[in-house]
């Protein structure tokens, strides 16, 4: 199947997962007055990720509103409004009490204030913190949707890491082994998105060497992140990111671990493709050490 095909799939689907487990924006809450994205000039929310240690998720800013004019940015986060404080504890992650909480105060405090008063907030962006301040509108006007800002590519990376965030916590409480192993590799395909858009954004590029393909068959090297959740004994293997019937009964989620008797490298599979020979590949399979062959020629 092409990549691309492949990529797309595995995106869609793992929208279709995270969406119900994220968190949206409260503006029509009771919690919440309609007017706070006038207020500020932004649209908040919380994203259920650890991220939320960090304050409140600024997911759209209105041109040339308030958190405009002070530099605010989609994907930022708000930690402090007024000296009151806007984050969510390490152990309350994913709560929706503790997230609706902080979206309270977060209320409270803009309740009083008049339009034209000056907002302190405490901002996380760029891996630091800082404190500006912002004059709220003169005027509050019905209430509309603010305009999200054109994508930039920061947000749009930002946005991957917190999905990919999102993932880690899906796997770790997910009990059914396929699904599991079908966020793992959606979770691949997106860290494979985000370093290629790390790069064109001017980031050092990450050595992407551990990608390996042939025909029909593509993985990737087995580093501590995989190890963590495949076993200590999948270190070394190759993971099998992609593979069609043609490396039948190698799977697709399965870590080649030898081939041959030799250390699985990508170099001894592309030997089996000889269709004069067989060959005998040791593998690990949702936990299980499984030998399989390989008749290319049959």
């Amino acid at each position: 199947m092409n990549h691309r095909i492949v990529l797309g799939i595995a995106t869609a689907a793992l929208v279709a997962l995270v969406r119900p487990a994220i968190p949206q924006a409260r503006g029509g809450s009771s919690d919440v007055p309609d007017d706070v994205p006038k207020i500020l000039g932004a649209t908040v929310s919380t994203s259920g990720t650890e991220r939320d240690t960090l304050g409140l998720l600024v997911s759209a800013v209105t041109p040339g509103g308030p958190a405009d004019r002070a530099s605010i940015d989609p994907g930022n986060r708000l930690a402090e409004v007024n000296d009151v404080s806007l984050r969510i504890d390490q152990a309350d992650v994913g709560r929706r009490q503790a997230q609706d909480a902080a979206l309270r105060r977060l209320a409270h405090e803009l309740r009083a204030v008049q339009p034209g008063d000056s907002v302190t907030l405490r901002v996380f962006a760029g891996g630091r913190f800082r404190t500006v301040t912002i004059q709220t509108a003169r005027t509050v006007e019905p209430r509309s949707e603010p305009t999200p800002r054109p994508a930039t590519l920061k947000a749009v990376i930002d946005g991957i890491s917190e999905m990919r965030a999102q993932l880690h916590r899906l796997m770790q409480d997910e009990a059914v082994a396929a699904r599991r192993d079908t966020l793992m590799l959606a979770d691949l395909e997106l860290g494979t998105v985000e370093r290629r858009l790390r790069a064109a954004q001017g980031e050092p590029r990450h050595d992407e060497s551990n990608a390996q393909s042939l025909p029909g068959l593509r993985t990737t090297a087995v580093g501590d992140e995989l190890v963590a959740y495949f076993g200590e004994d999948s270190r070394g293997g190759l993971l099998v990111v992609e593979a069609d019937s043609s490396w039948a009964p190698i799977r697709t989620g399965d870590v080649i671990l030898s081939v041959d008797g030799e250390a699985a490298d990508i170099g001894r599979l592309r030997n089996a493709l000889d269709p004069r020979r067989e060959t005998r590949v040791e593998l690990l399979r949702r936990g299980r050490s499984l030998t399989v062959r390989l008749h290319p020629g049959a």
